[in-house]
């Protein structure tokens, strides 16, 4: 009796496949035989998206497809910058209920930004998964998974996977497409179908009552530099980046940990939601473990452990607390931020950061003009280097992109007067990296201040669009 259910359920199954070639993306098999709706069991898709109306992405005549080539570097990019920091994305989680077996959705958001959907579906024969990549305004790229198992997930001797089948298609510009070298538009139905289907797993996670934030967010703790929140410790940290449960950054005792254009991961670890556990090693010699808890109130409590110490330093070890290191602490008596010429820039997702320019005079040195990038709290989170010369002025600053690779680059134009009194200027150009880092060419300032293009913002740009 147990073989001929066994082989009914498999029969059944096969003849879905069959029939739709995958399963078809409104409908999957429940447990007794008959069809669940995705959407909903009580609701009509076939009926829902024959009202244009309703379309969440409606198509748009007269719209040529583009480049594949250019849509493939697009998505292979946001699929790479995707997975390494997947890490400091907020994600939320629920259950999705359309078969008896169950499912779940995850949603990936950045700044409340809707980045990455991952459903999965299960049936009593297989599952079905769907990733789904939000590349831009204009285009979604999702994967199709449909898995069949020899046996019921129930069977006592257990199942294995059989086929596994995967699909590929984009949205772009309201039409649904075949992802391959050769864009194949989906019928107005089937298209509808699969952009109803997605518009139903934005509105399950938006469910507040159903999902939930489950994922510890990293991002509020990366990229700042952190230091002893009463000044009682020689250490200074930063988190330059989470990569799934990996992290990297930087840990100093002699100079503040301020990430710059020096790639420098010398602290390394593991998290576990909000605890990591990390190893230390720094430029004089110093080694060591540190376990992080980052704390709901925004500051790192730091356990610190010395396993072996340069003659430079005084270990410091022990339960401290940390806090970001502030424009607050740079802006003194002698040091002074240049209100005027602070301008605002794009890094990477984030617009609320500021380029800002301090004057700083301690000791009996000449002035010293550093740049500093800070977020909207004023947390200090970049310093360009190298610095400007000592003893020079402030003339112009700008942040565009002077390359064209959609990257905001930052232009400084400085004056010095020389013996004879006449005031000379220079240029410094750093150019952004995809990884955030700015990146000076002290060759191409000095062509640009020997071509007599640096008076001015514009005749540096064209300068540089002339190389």
């Amino acid at each position: 009796m147990k073989k001929i259910v066994i082989f009914i359920s498999i029969l059944v199954f096969s003849v879905i496949i069959a029939s739709y070639g995958i399963i078809r993306p409104d409908f999957i098999v429940d447990t007794d035989g008959t069809t669940a709706n995705n959407a909903n069991k009580n609701a009509d898709i076939d009926n829902t998206v024959s009202n244009n109306d309703s379309d969440p992405y409606p198509n748009k005549e007269n719209t040529e497809l583009p480049d594949f080539n250019s849509i493939e570097h697009d998505i292979q990019t946001y699929m790479h910058d995707f997975n390494e920091y997947r890490g400091n994305y907020v994600v939320k989680q629920g259950d999705y209920f359309v078969s008896a077996e169950g499912g779940t959705i995850e949603g990936y958001y950045d700044n409340g930004s809707l980045k990455y959907i991952e459903v999965n579906i299960y049936g009593e024969m297989g599952r079905k998964c769907y990733n789904i990549y939000y590349i831009d305004e204009l285009m979604t790229y999702f994967i199709e998974t449909v898995i069949q198992y020899d046996n019921p997930i129930y069977y006592e001797d257990g199942y294995n996977i059989i086929k596994e089948t995967k699909e590929e298609y984009i949205v772009i510009d309201g039409k649904v497409c075949k992802y391959s070298n050769v864009l194949e538009t989906l019928s107005d139905t089937d298209g509808a179908e699969y952009k109803m289907l997605i518009k139903d797993f934005e509105k399950v996670l938006e469910n507040k009552d159903t999902v939930q934030e489950s994922v510890f967010n990293y991002e509020r703790y990366t990229g700042k530099t952190w230091i002893g929140k009463s000044n009682d410790n020689i250490v200074s940290f930063s988190i330059n980046k989470v990569i799934g449960t990996e992290l990297f950054g930087q840990l100093s005792t002699n100079v503040l940990a301020i990430p710059s254009c020096y790639d420098i991961r010398n602290l390394t670890g593991e998290v576990n939601g909000n605890i990591a556990e990390c190893q230390f090693s720094d430029s004089t010699g110093n080694e060591g473990t540190i376990k992080l808890i980052f704390m709901e109130n925004g500051e790192i409590e730091a356990d610190i452990d010395f396993t072996k110490t340069s003659k430079y330093i005084e270990p410091q070890e022990g339960i401290y607390l940390f806090r970001p290191f502030n424009l607050e602490d740079m802006d003194s008596q002698d040091n002074t931020i240049i209100d005027q010429h602070i301008v605002s820039i794009e890094l990477g997702s984030r617009e609320d950061i500021r380029l800002i320019p301090l004057k700083l005079s301690g000791g009996s040195r000449e002035p010293l003009i550093a740049l500093y990038l800070a977020d909207n709290t004023d947390d200090i989170i970049y310093r360009f280097l190298p610095d400007m010369p000592i003893g020079v002025d402030l003339s112009d600053i700008a942040c565009e992109d002077v390359n064209s690779d959609k990257l905001k680059d930052v232009i400084i134009i400085y004056e010095v007067e020389d013996y004879k009194g006449d005031i000379l200027k220079f240029v410094m150009v750093y150019l952004q990296n995809d990884d955030g880092r700015f990146i000076n060419d002290s060759k191409l300032d000095h062509e640009i201040s020997k071509s007599d293009s640096n008076g001015d913002i514009d005749s540096v740009i064209k300068s540089i669009k002339n190389q």
